[in-house]
């Protein structure tokens, strides 16, 4: 018996696939066709078959796992908590049939450190591509935010990433409303509502939203009209309004009859503790996963997008409002 290192992609040629069925029999020289049985033939043809698929994020998906990632990001230590995201998405399995996204909570490699910004958002470029490679090697999606350069020389923004399987960025919006009580605006800048855009991932059309802006319905609502079925919402949500994270993100995901992924950060930071509560929430209201006090790092659950289309259908509410908007 001989294994054979697969290739990371599909590339149209099955012999470079042989170990999608684990081992591969030899009874000639080295470099021959193996020899299989018709068994063998048809596992490892649904097998490519269902890896190309999985790598070609434009294909329709009918659901999809979503894996929220809640830790301790540690403050101004950029190299730390990008290991320890690192080691959390080494826990996911390699994506199966349905695609699989993971997402981590706002500013994940640095927290809300002020100071530092310029090597932050450089460690930030390094980062993402780590993120980009690691998404490609495990065929997983990756969202977040992460600090970054913005769009003025010498200011900085919190902007939202969101990584395909082919390691390609989706998504560049910047959080458009900053919290004043955090003092978020006075080192951030704001970012664009252009910059707010719908993206498709396996043909979802999806929206990314940052922590305090699940405290904007109409802009959130826009988005819905513009077509998004399913939102991503990093945040570092402190435990004392805990009770409101959990409210606005069914909310949001009944008024605007979508999925809701929201991603918050544990530990403490000075006087501030969070304690997760990271969830999956339906297009009913319904919770698919979560976790109440952040007793797990992993909240996973299924994503089925099309009900978000089934809601709509079937108690209007969400049409009728855009109705009335586009009066």
């Amino acid at each position: 018996m001989r294994r054979v290192n697969a290739s990371p992609k599909y590339t149209g040629n099955c012999w470079n696939h042989w170990t999608i069925i684990g081992a591969v029999p030899f009874t000639g020289t080295r470099g021959k066709a193996p020899v299989w049985s018709r068994d063998q033939w048809f596992s490892v043809a649904v097998a490519i078959l269902r890896r190309k698929q999985r790598n070609m994020p434009g294909e329709l998906a009918q659901s999809f796992t979503a894996a929220l990632l809640q830790f301790d990001v540690a403050l101004g230590r950029p190299e730390e908590n990008l290991a320890r995201a690192v080691a959390l998405l080494e826990q996911l399995p390699v994506a199966g049939d349905a695609p699989t996204l993971a997402v981590l909570p706002e500013v994940f490699t640095t927290n809300f450190t002020f100071h530092g910004a310029e090597e932050f958002a450089a460690h930030s470029g390094r980062a993402l591509e780590k993120l980009a490679a690691l998404a490609r090697e495990r065929e997983i999606a990756i969202a977040g935010s992460i600090i970054e350069a913005g769009r003025e020389a010498g200011r900085y923004a919190n902007r939202a990433f969101f990584i395909d399987e082919r390691g390609e960025r989706l998504c560049h919006y910047a959080k458009r409303h900053l919290i004043t009580i955090g003092h978020e605006h006075l080192f951030y800048e704001e970012g664009d509502d252009a910059e707010a855009r719908i993206f498709e991932w396996h043909a979802i059309p999806m929206a990314m939203a940052i922590c305090y802006d699940l405290r904007f319905p109409e802009w959130l609502g826009r988005l819905a009209f513009a077509g998004a079925r399913v939102f991503v919402v990093p945040a570092q949500w402190p435990r004392e309004r805990l009770a409101h994270w959990r409210t606005l993100l069914q909310a949001r995901a009944i008024e605007n009859q979508a999925f809701f992924l929201g991603c918050n950060r544990t530990g403490v930071m000075e006087n501030t503790v969070f304690a997760g509560g990271s969830a999956i929430i339906d297009p009913w209201g319904e919770i698919v996963a979560t976790d109440a006090e952040g007793a797990t790092e992993i909240v996973r659950g299924r994503v089925e997008p099309a009900l978000s289309d089934e809601v709509r259908s079937r108690l209007p509410a969400f049409n009728e409002r855009q109705a009335q908007e586009s009066k």
